[in-house]
């Protein structure tokens, strides 16, 4: 991201609202849990396996995801039956 696209990121985590707040804080708090249990998992010796079973299969979830819901409804518009 730029610099411009964190000064929001940035101005809630010094200020806060009543509204994100609480989400926030669970997520900040669930986001150093699982990059600990990286790093616990890392430390160990299962580094490869972190990347090989979470990072790679990541973005292909992603693909799949996309192309379910962006293409197949748009195929009655394509396709004559």
């Amino acid at each position: 991201m730029g610099d411009h696209e964190d000064y929001y990121f940035v101005h809630t985590l010094r200020h806060g609202d009543s509204i994100s707040k609480p989400f926030l804080n669970v997520r900040l708090r669930r986001l150093v849990l699982v990059a600990a249990v990286i790093v616990a998992l890392t430390y160990f010796g299962y580094g490869l396996d972190v990347i090989e079973m979470w990072f790679v299969p990541f973005p292909l979830i992603l693909l799949l995801h996309g192309f379910s819901f962006f293409w197949p409804p748009h195929v009655l518009l394509d396709v004559l039956q």
